[in-house]
């Protein structure tokens, strides 16, 4: 039986005693992190001390469960509660509460709302049941009220008297204050509620001080939490393994496998944030509707996705869906929890990066895997734990990718224990030569103890101060891996480390010490898919070279590709705007990519599960304001309803997926189908190339498009028009441009001149040439790169592909990503197609009029190129067409691939009087030529 059943079915197993009365023991002794037996801190914050319980939280909220006081039906909180001042940008509160679990409590609390919001001062009794906050207030879990009298904006110093009790068929809530009631709650507990607990103190963005905490405890129930349900093997599994009794990894004929508790072999499908309230909007509000309550809702849910042929839980799942034929995961977030009290990378958008330099830090971990592992150590159904989410490995984003976590040590000061690590760190490398360091980071420092006052870095690309810098990351890595994975295994050593979701890169050296330590590394991608051919290319290639670094199996636990065609369940369109993934244009196509995806992972050796990102969609308007992500992720949609064609090809491929891993069959990916395409468009029927050429530049007319060249500008065509009979019609300019990273920044940088036109063939069928363009170094910085432009008669685009980069600079020259940048010449543009990855692999910029549109596409749809065309608030282009090498190259150094770089198409068409053709047949038609043209 699951944790929540029990607490809407008030728990068979009652023990039915004499009441008890409890009273606070404060200890002077005990240090922030208390390691008393008597009390569970879930949160940084708080200090026991003679006479209060004082919390200052950081980040999330802080949550001290009074674990001396047994569970009961009939429970009284008294405490007497000093909220003070603010320590954070969010909602504050600081009270009491009666606790189940993180899931199911009530909370007392005295309540500020943001500054941004007017930083009013309430008083809150609220619900959160199966994970859904305020439950009481809605849906088929909504509470009679009784009463609700009172009301007041209470003082910041000033102490109030908070008192909650649950039973008699009611939960009830009052503020006094110097003996006088301000403010007084009472609902029936007439609807599934939480009908028991134990006391808690809650802070969260207050600091707060709890004096004369009391508690009496009637009807005392056994902790249904400790109740641990007989796993069962998922269907499907196969033998072979050996038995623990506990989900591990195992190595057979070549291939890993998750050896789930029985020995059984399994490839794990999982679904992220299967959640009872959803992730805003109106999805919690349908499930209470529909459901009545959490256990209801969770047990038909299960059931659904069981038949669907998914096995486990991912991440962000409610516990109420725990213990009902699924694995579960969870995620401990330790360094984001930490990064909210000490950061390398502040917690601001992100996650961000923990100080692990900070000894707080292990203390930290110690702490929330006390809370957390030492609970969960005896159950079969937990396959692991994340450490976190997608925290910030790339630190600041101007230094050199690999280097960036070193680079936002440097910029801390120096109370940050990073910032002395990491000076100590350059001291050792140097051999505490301060002039050696000077001289390869440019800098002008006189001892190390200058270095560690300064919060602007010195810039190094390569060599031996990059060298120092990199030895730093991965010293953090190890550092945060080692930690972490101590604290977990220390209090359980039965269940295994997943790793730490990676945002689907990394730098080498921390994939090598996650693979050290975990037993499993997990990974979050959002991949481009090539929906035409049935292949993900990209996914075989990043996760075969993350494989070779870390060691260990993979579990891909984040994934999805939204369709733009998706309502909600109001009829609104859902954007699909905000968030990550490849779009697709239909559910059909999305089904597809399902199949490609999932069928592409379990027939990778290494690859051990995956998880599918997630349960049911998101909001059209965005989840919150703070998290504005609008995507048609889900299986289900806002009123529960199952995406058939998606469900459908889920069920056909999990079932398939553990005899695909084993190798006896192949994945159900679908065949390749043919789009229509125009015939009327590109016809090559009478068409030559004619090439005129001066000492100013180069003209290329191949009957479709007229592509013109001056070389003393930098642009490669400074203009692309395409040819009608009442003359040609510019559509836009083409150039080579590179994002180099300089000690002042990232900078986009075009050439300034042509300095060298090669011609390799000219015909009347084709001209093809290279074209070297450089930028002056006097100009900020100098380099010089070569294209190779092919123009072929009666094709409506060219092709062009960058053969090298040379360093024309004194200093290295650190390039992250080069662009093929295509810019319209339209007076008045359309927004582009998407502002999001789109499945096409192509992008275009449109005449107001859509008579006219100037498109870009990768002649190969297989996402070495990341192509999406966007405008900013002013109305300016970015036109990006990128591809990231992260590359330092010495003076006079010249960049060449190992392998060829991808074709791009650059090219114009009109449809003048007729339709405009789709962007898939367009595209569709372009490649068809392409690879016509390459047979």
């Amino acid at each position: 039986m699951g944790k929540v059943w029990g607490t809407l079915l008030c728990v068979a197993a009652a023990i039915f005693v004499e009441g008890f009365s409890y009273a606070t023991d404060y200890d002077a002794n005990l240090s922030q992190i208390s390691q008393s037996a008597e009390w569970s801190f879930d949160g940084w914050g708080f200090k026991l001390a003679s006479g209060s319980l004082a919390c200052t939280p950081t980040g999330d909220n802080s949550l001290a469960v009074w674990k001396a006081v047994p569970m009961g039906r009939s429970v009284v909180v008294t405490a007497t509660v000093t909220p003070g001042s603010a320590t954070g940008s969010r909602w504050g509160k600081a009270g009491i509460g009666i606790y189940d679990n993180s899931d199911n409590y009530w909370a007392l609390v005295l309540l500020q709302s943001p500054a941004d919001a007017g930083g009013k001062r309430t008083v809150e009794l609220s619900e959160m049941l199966g994970g859904q906050w305020q439950a009481q207030a809605g849906g088929k879990s909504k509470l009679t009220v009784v009463a609700a009298t009172g009301g007041f904006e209470w003082k910041t110093g000033e102490a109030y008297t908070l008192r909650i009790e649950l039973g008699g068929g009611q939960i009830s809530g009052e503020v006094d204050q110097a003996g006088e009631v301000r403010c007084r709650r009472v609902m029936k507990t007439d609807a599934p509620a939480v009908l028991f607990g134990r006391p808690i103190v809650e802070a969260g963005g207050l600091s707060m001080e709890a004096r004369d905490l009391n508690a009496r405890v009637d009807s005392v129930v056994l902790d249904p939490n400790v109740a641990i349900v007989p796993y069962r093997s998922a269907s499907g599994s196969l033998p072979g393994g050996h038995a623990t009794g506990f989900f591990h990894v195992g190595t057979i004929s070549a291939r890993s496998w998750l050896v789930d508790p029985f020995g059984k072999l399994t490839f794990a499908r999982g679904v992220d944030w299967v959640t009872y309230g959803g992730v805003g909007g109106r999805y919690g509000r349908a499930a209470s509707e529909k459901f009545g309550s959490s256990v209801d809702w969770s047990v038909a849910e299960t059931g659904r996705l069981r038949t669907w042929g998914f096995n486990t839980l991912g991440d962000g799942c409610s516990s109420v869906t725990y213990h009902r034929g699924l694995a579960h995961t969870k995620d401990l977030a330790l360094g984001a929890g930490f990064a909210a009290i000490a950061a390398i990378v502040p917690k601001l958008a992100g996650a961000g990066f923990p100080d692990v330099f900070d000894a707080r830090f292990a203390q930290y971990c110690d702490l929330r895997a006390r809370t957390v592992c030492g609970e969960c150590r005896n159950d079969p159904w937990l396959m692991g734990y994340f450490i976190d989410n997608e925290l910030d490995w790339y630190g600041w984003r101007q230094a050199p990718a690999d280097l960036g976590l070193a680079y936002a040590a440097w910029r801390c000061g120096a109370d940050h224990a990073c910032k002395r690590a990491l000076v100590e760190h350059l001291r050792k490398s140097y051999g505490s030569d301060i002039g050696k360091l000077n001289a390869d980071f440019g800098t002008a420092y006189s001892s190390f103890d200058d270095l560690l006052a300064s919060t602007t870095p010195g810039f190094a690309a390569g060599g031996r101060p990059a060298g120092a810098l990199r030895d730093f990351v991965g010293l953090a890595a190890e550092r945060y891996f080692v930690t972490a994975s101590a604290a977990i295994r220390k209090y359980d050593p039965n269940h295994m480390v997943l790793g730490c979701r990676f945002q689907r890169r990394a730098p080498d050296i921390v994939w090598k010490a996650a693979g050290e330590t975990c037993n499993i590394v997990s990974v979050n991608m959002y991949p481009h898919i090539d929906l035409a051919g049935g292949r993900a290319p990209e996914v075989v290639d990043t996760l075969t070279a993350d494989f070779a670094l870390c060691g260990r199996p993979i579990i891909v636990s984040e994934w999805s590709f939204p369709a733009r065609d998706a309502v909600d369940s109001k009829g609104t369109p859902i954007p699909s705007t905000r968030g990550a993934g490849m779009r697709v244009d239909t559910q059909s196509q999305r089904a597809e990519c399902y199949r490609i995806m999932q069928g592409t992972l379990s027939s990778l050796p290494f690859v051990v599960g995956s998880d599918y990102f997630m349960f049911a969609d998101e909001p059209a308007a965005g989840c919150s304001s703070s998290f504005p992500e609008n995507c048609n992720y889900g299986l289900v949609n806002e009123a529960d309803t199952p995406y058939a064609e998606v469900v459908a090809a889920a069920t056909q491929v999990n079932t398939a997926s553990t005899l695909v891993h084993a190798g006896r069959i192949s994945a159900p990916i679908p065949a390749t189908r043919s789009i229509p395409m125009p015939g009327s468009v590109g016809s090559a029927k009478g068409k030559q190339v004619r090439l005129s050429s001066s000492p100013d530049g180069v003209v290329i007319d191949n009957g479709v498009l007229r592509l013109t060249m001056n070389r003393p500008h930098g642009t490669i065509f400074d203009t692309v028009a395409l040819c009608t009979p009442t003359g040609a019609i510019q559509a836009g300019s083409y150039s080579p441009m590179l994002n180099l990273i300089l000690p002042t920044g990232d900078v986009w940088l075009s050439p300034d001149r042509i300095s060298a036109v090669s011609l390799v063939k000219s015909s009347v069928n084709a001209v093809i040439m290279d074209v070297t363009a450089e930028r002056d170094p006097s100009n900020t910085v100098g380099y010089a790169c070569c294209c190779r432009i092919e123009a072929r008669a009666g094709e409506p685009f060219f092709r062009s592909r960058l053969l090298w980069i040379r360093n024309t600079n004194e200093n290295e020259l650190a390039i992250r990503r080069y662009f093929h940048s295509a810019r319209s010449s339209f007076e008045a543009c359309e927004k582009p197609s998407s502002e999001v990855d789109d499945w096409l692999g192509s992008d275009a910029w449109r005449s107001k009029d859509s008579s006219i549109e100037f498109r870009v596409a990768a002649a190969e749809n297989d996402g070495r190129m990341s192509i999406g065309f966007s405008t900013d608030r002013s109305g300016v282009e970015h036109p990006d067409c990128a591809r990231t090498i992260d590359v330092v190259l010495n003076p006079g150094d010249i960049w060449r691939s190992s392998e060829n770089q991808p074709d791009i198409l650059i090219g114009a068409s009109a449809r003048p009087g007729k339709e405009p053709a789709s962007a898939a047949q367009t595209v569709a038609m372009w490649r068809s030529l392409y690879e016509a043209r390459n047979k």
